[in-house]
């Protein structure tokens, strides 16, 4: 119990450096928390239901739809199944988990690329509580992003959460691939080094 309650205190800790000091992280959240929310409102109040308006050429248009599934309209559909009520509670404890694989990961990262490491789980985070806002206020995500060629090919229509959730991974995938070759390479300077001595 007592190594229980000292994990405990340990977490609960680092949560309130996180809150406290990443300044960085939670300004891009509100960012994208506020940018997210005005879009959706605008594509609600202007756009029609599923009728497209192009902005550039065909490629991309925006498409007002109510997304009832996950990211990119997975599991979308009109009627309430069990993953459409469990899916609030999943994305809480999706952020949740994300706070301490942000906290592991501060840790274990080259220091250089900590501010990248603050960036994307800002993008991430805000991402996330944007879609969330939306399922538990309307039971949807108002998706309008809608890009492809012609009726040729077109990819799930989205929003700026979406948006911003895979470009906020994409730079963590970075991050750690460039952290683990640059200490790689130290490693090596090491042992040469050692080696030579």
């Amino acid at each position: 119990m007592g190594s229980f309650s000292s994990k405990l205190k340990i977490t609960l800790k680092n949560i309130l450096e996180f809150a406290v000091v990443n300044v960085v992280t939670i300004s891009i959240v509100l960012g994208v928390l506020v940018l997210d929310q005005v879009t959706k409102y605008l594509a609600r109040t202007f756009l029609e239901y599923g009728k497209p308006v192009n902005v550039v050429g065909d490629f991309v248009r925006f498409t007002l739809v109510f997304n009832r599934g996950v990211s990119f309209g997975i599991f979308n559909s009109s009627e309430a199944t069990v993953i459409h009520l469990l899916l609030p509670f999943l994305v809480i404890l999706i952020i949740l988990f994300l706070v301490y694989v942000y906290i592991t990961i501060s840790k274990e990262i080259d220091i250089s690329l900590i501010p990248l490491v603050k960036v994307s789980f800002g993008l991430i985070w805000g991402g996330a509580l944007g879609n969330l806002i939306d399922r538990i206020i309307f039971s949807y995500v108002t998706d309008f992003i809608d890009v492809g060629i012609k009726n040729i090919w077109r990819f799930y229509i989205f929003n700026v959460a979406d948006s911003c959730i895979t470009i906020g991974t994409l730079i963590i995938i970075f991050a750690m691939i460039y952290s683990d070759i640059t200490r790689k390479k130290k490693q090596k300077v090491y042992e040469s080094d050692k080696s030579i001595s």
